[in-house]
C-alpha cells in the first residue's frame, strides 16, 4: 500500500487522477495506455530513487505513452539513451529538455531541494556524453552535483587544482577512458568514497571502455567501486545512495 494514500485519494477526489491512475498508484505500478509498460510507481518509496526510463530500442509510440503517463500524473521524468531524432521529437511534443550529448530527455523540478554533494571528475572532454548523463541523473535523483572536467592523468597538475574541494563531497564519481587510471589517483588522495566510471573513449586497445573498466577493477587503491562502461545512471545512483545515507 502506498505511503502516500491520503495524497492519492485527495488527488482522485479533485479530479487530478483517474480511477485507473489512482489504482495503479495504490498497487505500486501503473500500466501505460498502450499496455506495453508497467511503471514502477513505488520505486522511490522502496529504494529512495525514482525510476529512470531506458529508451534505447523502445518504439516511439511506446516511449510517447510512457512520457504522457508520467506527465499526466505530474511526475518528473528522465529518459536516457535515445536516438537524437526520437529525443528531439519527444522534446518538441511534450516540451521536454533535450540533452543531445547523451541522448536524454527530461522534465525536472527546478525548485526541488537537492541534498548532499557529489563531485564528478572526468579525465577529458571526450567523456562529456557520460558526464551529462551523470549530471541529469543526479539532479533527477535529488542530489547536488558539481562537475570538474579535463583533469586526467596526462596533465596531473590539473587534478591538484581541484583536490582541495574533494573532501567536501559525500561521494566522488571519477570518469575516465583510455587506461582508466584517474580513479586510482583520486582514491589514493582522499577518504571520500570513490566510484569509478569507465568511459568508452580511446583508441583500439582501449576496447571501447573495457580496458578502463578492468584497470579500475584492478586498482591498487583499496575501496574503489566500479560501475559498467558508460553507465552514468548507475554511477549517479550509487553516489546518491551514499550521499543520502550520510545526510539521513
Amino acid at each position: 500500500m502506498s505511503s502516500n494514500l491520503h495524497d492519492i485519494l485527495t488527488r482522485l477526489k479533485a479530479g487530478e487522477l483517474s480511477i485507473r491512475q489512482a489504482l495503479g498508484l495504490v498497487e505500486g505500478f501503473e500500466r501505460t495506455s498502450d499496455g506495453s509498460a508497467l511503471l514502477d510507481t513505488e520505486r522511490r518509496q522502496r529504494t529512495g530513487l525514482p525510476e529512470v526510463i531506458y529508451g534505447k530500442d523502445k518504439p516511439y509510440d511506446n516511449l510517447r505513452c510512457i512520457v504522457e503517463h508520467l506527465l499526466e500524473t505530474k511526475r518528473e521524468l528522465l529518459v536516457t539513451r535515445l536516438n537524437n531524432d526520437i529525443a528531439e521529437k519527444l522534446a518538441q511534443e511534450f516540451s521536454l529538455q533535450h540533452e543531445p550529448l547523451c541522448g536524454a530527455v527530461s522534465k525536472l523540478d527546478v525548485d526541488k531541494e537537492l541534498l548532499g554533494l557529489v563531485l564528478l571528475l572526468s579525465g577529458g572532454t571526450s567523456d562529456m556524453h557520460v558526464v551529462k548523463e551523470v549530471e541529469l541523473a543526479c539532479r533527477f535523483f535529488g542530489v547536488r552535483i558539481e562537475v570538474h572536467t579535463d583533469v586526467g592523468v596526462s596533465g596531473l597538475h590539473r587534478f591538484f587544482s581541484v583536490e582541495p574541494k574533494l573532501k567536501e563531497a559525500d561521494a566522488l564519481i571519477v570518469a575516465a577512458g583510455m587506461e582508466g587510471a584517474l580513479p586510482s589517483v583520486v582514491a589514493g588522495r582522499v577518504a571520500v568514497p570513490v566510484i569509478g566510471l569507465p568511459v568508452s573513449t580511446g583508441y583500439g586497445a582501449a576496447l571501447e571502455g573495457v580496458t578502463a573498466m578492468l584497470a579500475m577493477l584492478s586498482s591498487c587503491a583499496p575501496g574503489v567501486s566500479v560501475v559498467n562502461v558508460d553507465n552514468g545512471v548507475g554511477a549517479a545512483a550509487a553516489a546518491a545512495r551514499i550521499a543520502f545515507g550520510k545526510r539521513s
